[in-house]
């Protein structure tokens, strides 16, 4: 189906998402081309199941059973695009790195049109804590564009205060429906963090590897494993510290993913999801 079919309906459904044209949201405009789309998750939507987030796996074997790598959300680019649950956010970076992985991408949303549609405010539907290793280009192996994606890197993919402040802006101001803390393989962080090139570091280098270093210790030195391990801490502190966080999570508006970059395959690997926290009895 074409975009010009696609967007003359005030709702269409498609196999995976609900677009539903008619919505406009505050500060939101499509320009010339019509108002902002919204996407929401239903029950076909490969990431949704029994109202909860599918597993990256199962979500996978159903969108390739569909063939459906081309989501509605990227049929015309100059539109505003923009999902209204946590699980079609996840949805549309997994089928992302999908097309990345098979050489399928769109490269939705680069060019000047979509610039000029943004210049007055930005309203990512995604948040990102991803190293600043320049091989790890977070819009690219998500095959995302201009106003997507808003990204917070630091090597290591650490959390400290800034990070969380920086982040917490782009989830409860922005709006972002998922905050993906993203690490890789070969992290020369973790990898420092975790030998004696600890020692050999520059200036403040080494005020990284604090941070890290809880995931050494659990990974027992072991490179690879300490950088899954240094994901999930790093996840689980941004969404169990953070108080403003925490309500969107029990709120069920954000949902915090965790994941692995493999540099040689371009696959993301998920390790963690943390749809809700349960409060404690002092709270």
């Amino acid at each position: 189906m074409g975009a010009q079919q696609c967007c003359d309906n005030p709702t269409h459904k498609t196999n995976s998402l609900q677009i539903d044209t008619g919505k406009r949201g505050k500060g939101f405009s499509g320009g010339d081309n019509g108002p902002v789309r919204y996407v929401s998750a239903n029950a076909n939507t490969p990431s949704y199941e029994a109202g909860k987030l599918a597993t990256q796996q199962r979500a996978a074997v159903r969108r390739r059973s569909s063939g459906e790598f081309n989501l509605p959300a990227h049929h015309n680019e100059k539109q505003l695009v923009y999902p209204t649950d946590p699980i079609s956010a996840v949805e549309m970076l997994r089928a992302g790195n999908e097309r990345f992985v098979n050489g399928k991408v769109l490269a939705p949303h680069r060019n000047m049109e979509r610039v000029r549609n943004l210049a007055d405010g930005q309203h990512p539907f995604a948040a990102f804590l991803s190293c600043a290793d320049s091989r790890v280009p977070v819009e690219i192996l998500f095959d995302q564009g201009f106003g997507d994606v808003f990204v917070v890197r630091v090597a290591g993919n650490v959390v400290n205060p800034e990070v969380t402040g920086s982040l917490e802006f782009g989830t409860s101001v922005l709006g972002a429906k998922v905050l993906y803390v993203l690490g890789h393989t070969a992290c020369g962080a973790v990898k420092a963090a975790a030998t004696s090139e600890a020692e050999d570091v520059p200036g403040l280098v080494s005020s990284l590897f604090y941070h890290v270093q809880p995931a050494v210790r659990q990974a027992q030195g072991k490179v690879e494993k300490a950088v899954e391990e240094n994901v999930k801490i790093q996840a689980q502190q941004l969404a169990e510290v953070s108080p403003i966080l925490r309500t969107l999570i029990r709120q069920k508006k954000l949902v915090v993913v965790g994941g692995v970059y493999n540099l040689k395959t371009g696959e993301v690997q998920e390790l963690i999801t943390i749809e809700d926290i349960p409060k404690k009895p002092s709270e």
